[in-house]
């Protein structure tokens, strides 16, 4: 398993630079402030949405924040983890105070609010965050033997993983309950294997089994089962690409699903959700097996499909990006989308569902985040992006590039390292 460099000490520059500043100027930097599902969300004690969409905010803002190490973004950043931090209960649950939506009985919230706090705490090294990862991990334990998985923490169980690891690589004093969570999850949740075999057609109606954000979420979940496991056969991830590419796949690297999966015509659209989603579904894939085969796919997939979907300025987005698409505009009648509404391809703010409003922004700092990675003090450049990489107190390697426009790559570090140099494979 590789690691990521650590994000505190890599300065961005260049291109890659330049769209996180967007970002930070556009809707993902200021969601908390202009937009009322964030803003004025029951997490912060308000009366708006208190399930996904505040932890899905974070879940691109935090490091988003570390990325640009801009003051203002990390003190706003920090508030907001405190605020997760407090909404902790005594059972181990964390919902918003006071709680009293339904929706929350479906636990799915909770594994992204815990996948937001590991990310701070890989960030940060924030010693209280695996305290109050295992708290809410020894809640969930217990709460399925009583509740079983439903929806949308049924098809995406494996998100629970993330934490999991996270926390036994810091400690094995809970090893045994952990094990034990990490089988419940797998015989509870969506058995992607069976539903697959629904996902040679179009889909004609919505269902939680080709859902195209809850596919692009378990491409890295046998993966992740199978690490927790000690199993290195992981050929089930290759195996689910190929069948995705062949029956769903499009002319990025990427499956149509506007929401659902819609086939394979570039006249469809695919969800904005389902592309940030894939991208670290490979970031993750990579990090577990260092194969550079998922890089080859993410590169893919966010050149072309994620800024396709992006205004420059990054204060609008689409719902569903289509491949062959020839206009912005609502549709009278549902001519092209099967399971998606008629203002989809539009950009705006909330164009059809906001779940992508608050979640695209992850896409832009975790492809950031996994540029460069450190194996046996071994530099590992994945993405040749310009940056400078802090490697101790007083030594550094510079990467000057215009990448992903131009092949040129100059390296300059002050000390003797080694350093490998990832060239995507159609260079």
């Amino acid at each position: 398993m590789s690691r990521y460099f650590d994000i505190k000490k890599v300065t961005f520059n260049g291109w890659i630079y330049r769209q996180l500043k967007a970002e930070a100027l556009g809707l993902a930097g200021n969601l908390d402030k202009v937009w009322k599902d964030v803003r004025d969300s029951k997490w912060l004690g308000k009366t708006e949405e208190g399930w996904e969409r505040f932890p899905y905010f974070l879940n691109g803002f935090i490091p988003l924040a570390y990325c640009l190490k801009e003051k203002d973004l990390i003190d706003r950043a920090n508030k907001y983890v405190e605020i997760l931090i407090n909404s902790q209960r005594e059972d181990g649950k964390i919902v918003p105070i006071n709680d009293t939506d339904k929706q929350n009985n479906d636990i799915w919230s909770l594994f992204l609010v815990l996948k937001v706090l590991t990310i701070y705490g890989q960030i940060t090294n924030d010693d209280r965050i695996k305290d109050v990862l295992i708290k809410s991990l020894l809640f969930i334990n217990k709460e399925m033997d009583v509740n079983p998985l439903i929806d949308w923490a049924k098809s995406r169980y494996f998100e629970c993983y993330i934490p999991i690891i996270y926390v036994k690589n810091l400690t094995n004093e809970y090893d045994n309950l952990l094990d034990e969570l990490v089988e419940k999850l797998k015989i509870q949740g969506l058995d992607y294997v069976k539903a697959r075999e629904g996902w040679k057609e179009k889909a004609d109606h919505w269902d939680f089994d080709t859902h195209i954000v809850n596919i692009a979420m378990a491409l890295k979940a046998d993966t992740l089962y199978k690490y927790l496991k000690k199993d290195n056969d992981i050929s089930d991830v290759y195996e689910m690409l190929a069948f995705l590419d062949k029956y769903q796949g499009n002319a990025y690297g990427h499956f149509n699903g506007d929401e659902c999966l819609a086939g394979t015509s570039f006249n469809q659209g695919s969800e904005l959700c389902g592309i940030v989603e894939a991208m670290y579904s490979y970031e993750v894939l990579y990090e577990l097996t260092n194969d550079s085969y998922f890089l080859d796919r993410l590169e893919l997939v966010a050149y072309n499909g994620l800024f396709a979907t992006i205004t420059t300025d990054m204060w609008a987005h689409q719902y569903d990006q289509q491949v062959n698409q020839v206009a912005c505009v609502p549709l009278k009648k549902k001519l092209i989308y099967s399971t998606n509404g008629p203002e989809s391809n539009v950009f705006g703010l909330e164009p059809n569902y906001g779940c992508c409003t608050a979640n695209f922004a992850q896409g832009l700092p975790l492809l950031a985040m996994s540029a460069y990675s450190l194996d046996n003090g071994k530099v590992i450049i994945n993405i040749p992006f310009s940056a400078k990489l802090q490697l101790d107190d007083n030594n550094y390697l510079n990467i000057e590039s215009d990448y992903p426009f131009k092949r040129e790559i100059k390296l300059t570090s002050t000390k003797d390292i080694n350093v490998k140099l990832r060239v995507y494979k159609d260079c």
